[in-house]
């Protein structure tokens, strides 16, 4: 069930915007610690699930 490449493009776009826009938000907007902390836990999550992409598209590439 190998899936064309194209197909994670926009999802790459999307997290990689939220990733920064997040980013942005933990640094510069004054919030609670706790929610801080969640932020930063989705950044992390998303840059995984971005990492795990790509191993996945990669190999059903080859």
């Amino acid at each position: 069930m190998a899936q064309p490449k194209t197909d994670f493009t926009p999802h790459y776009l999307v997290s990689s915007l939220m990733i920064l826009i997040l980013t942005i938000n933990i640094i510069f907007v004054d919030m609670p610690m706790w929610l801080k902390i969640v932020l930063g836990f989705t950044v992390v999550m998303n840059i995984v699930v971005l990492i795990l992409l790509r191993k996945i598209t990669s190999q059903s590439g080859k």
